[in-house]
């Protein structure tokens, strides 16, 4: 399955992961990314900076772990919020998940 439009957040092992799949593919990584409690803003600036446009997105995904459970909750709460501004359907998986779906192909 192709999901058209979708905006992803990674927050764990310390980097802040966020790609996007509209006209270009993008993907942002910031390094030792340990301030989560000024997500908000941050994501704010990549999306602006990278011209990441959150009004055309169909679907949100965010990586719910393993990683800092302080992290997490503020990440998934900022995309929680935007997902019902915005209404866009919000997707939590694990890297757990993830890994069971490549290993089965």
């Amino acid at each position: 399955m192709i999901v058209p439009n979708f905006i992803s957040v990674d927050s764990t092992l310390n980097s802040l992961i966020i790609t996007s799949n509209f006209s270009i593919k993008k993907k942002i990584i910031i390094k030792k990314y340990l301030k989560s409690d000024n997500f908000s803003n941050d994501f704010y600036l990549i999306l602006k900076k990278n011209a990441i446009q959150l009004h055309r997105a169909k679907l949100l995904i965010v990586n719910l772990g393993p990683g800092s459970y302080a992290g997490l909750r503020n990440i998934l709460s900022c995309m929680k919020v935007l997902s019902m501004i915005k209404k866009i359907k919000l997707v939590g998986i694990s890297n757990y998940h993830l890994y069971k779906i490549i290993k089965k192909k």
